[in-house]
Parts: C-alpha cells; sequence; structure tokens
C-alpha cells in the first residue's frame, strides 16, 4: 500500500422498517506537526430507503456515538421482535391446550350457551 492510496472506512446497518444506512469515512495520509498521520479527507452517508431512493449527507461529527445509537435502536428491536414471536407460541400453545381442555370438559353446545349468556337482545 503506498501513502497515496485512500484508506475508506466503511461501517453500514439496516434499520428494522428496511432503511439501510452506509457511511463511507475516506482517510489520506496527511503531514501533521507531529509527523504522517491519517487525516479524513471526504466523507459521506448514504441513506437507502425500501424503495430505493438514496439521499447523500455528510457523516455525523459524532458518528461514534451516532453508530452506537442506531446498534442500541436495531438491538431493542429485535429484543422487542423476539419477545413478541415468544408471547405468539405461547399463545398458540394455550389455544391447543385451552381448546382439548373445553372440548373434554364441557358438553356439546355449552360453550355457545356460555358465550352467548351475556348477550342482550336490542
Amino acid at each position: 500500500m503506498s501513502l497515496n492510496e485512500p484508506i475508506i472506512d466503511i461501517w453500514e446497518i439496516t434499520m428494522p422498517d428496511g432503511m439501510l444506512i452506509r457511511d463511507e469515512i475516506e482517510y489520506t495520509y496527511g503531514l501533521s506537526v507531529t509527523g504522517i498521520s491519517l487525516v479524513p479527507r471526504r466523507n459521506r452517508r448514504i441513506v437507502t430507503e425500501e424503495d430505493g431512493t438514496e439521499q447523500y449527507m455528510p457523516v455525523p461529527e459524532n458518528f461514534v456515538e451516532n453508530r452506537a445509537e442506531l446498534s442500541a435502536i436495531l438491538d431493542k428491536w429485535q429484543e422487542i421482535e423476539g419477545k413478541n414471536q415468544e408471547n405468539v407460541s405461547n399463545r398458540e400453545k394455550n389455544y391447543v391446550r385451552y381448546s382439548a381442555w373445553m372440548r373434554e370438559h364441557l358438553p356439546d353446545g355449552l360453550l355457545t350457551t356460555l358465550l352467548c349468556a351475556g348477550a342482550t337482545k336490542t
């Protein structure tokens, strides 16, 4: 690698709604007071919506915190989605149990009678 070749730092994340966020920061070697160091030259954030439209904007100056916040949002979403799937699974298991119990313990037609007992004529 030569000193003239840029080093590109790429980071991307896909949000729950399908939006893709991609940060590209281009570093080159530059002369500083302490010697040669990596200096950011260009940066851009590409936000691609689910329908394919793209927006270009500069990477925020606090990009480390911003990336951490976006990752935390995604982690929280996945945690909530996991709990929701667990609740759906439990509901399906309970439905089978309740259904079997009602068929076993309630005579035919009694469930309909119980459900309609509180109904009022209008």
